[in-house]
């Protein structure tokens, strides 16, 4: 694990030809007071893959008409029971009718007729150094166990991979164009199903 605090790892990791304006600690106190400065004029658009205290901070800067695509809450996975406090439901319900929020659910394979061109399209952009990525490989499904705490404690950096074979993946092969061959799998629920 890297000495670096969390935003400090992200920022080197972009470098200074990053398209990134800022890059904050999501641990570090003040993320509203923080964010707040970094958007003086809120948000219009949030991914949310975290909750928790993360989306406490960005709530009350969305903007009217703000889009927030919901694909995960990592903060609450290993949640037993709901958290203490007062209920947030009425605060996140107001915002959602006074701002005219959109929350839309996230998930990739609602998206499966748009994966040839996604492959096509992302391997250009690899190629050409445009899309930048970080992974965290570990070898042995042994480990994987160990790694999905890391990856729940947010020890992690970048895309979490168990490397269970040398062998390079069906996607690898097709995004290199070493492979005509669509690497999708046929998925028994959602829009994909047969």
């Amino acid at each position: 694990m890297s000495a670096l605090p969390e935003a400090n790892r992200s920022a080197a990791s972009l470098g200074t030809s990053s398209d990134s304006n800022a890059c904050l600690d999501h641990r570090q106190p003040g993320l509203g007071e923080n964010l707040k400065a970094t958007c003086p004029e809120g948000i219009d658009i949030y991914f949310e893959l975290v909750g928790g205290p993360v989306f406490d901070a960005v709530l009350p800067l969305l903007n009217t008409f703000a889009r927030i695509p919901l694909c995960g809450l990592i903060a609450h996975y290993n949640a037993a029971e709901l958290p203490p406090g007062p209920d947030h439901l009425p605060l996140l319900m107001g915002a959602i009718v006074v701002k005219r929020l959109t929350f839309r659910g996230f998930l990739y394979f609602d998206y499966a007729s748009q994966f040839p061109d996604f492959f096509t399209d992302m391997q250009a952009w690899l190629a050409e150094g445009r899309i930048k990525y970080r992974e965290d490989i570990t070898d042995g499904l042994e480990n994987a166990p160990r790694e999905l705490i890391r990856l729940l404690k947010g020890e992690n950096f970048g895309k979490m991979i168990i490397r269970v074979s040398p062998d390079p993946t069906a996607t690898k092969r097709y995004i290199t164009g070493e492979s005509d061959e669509l690497p999708v799998r046929k998925r028994s629920v959602g829009p994909m199903a047969e």
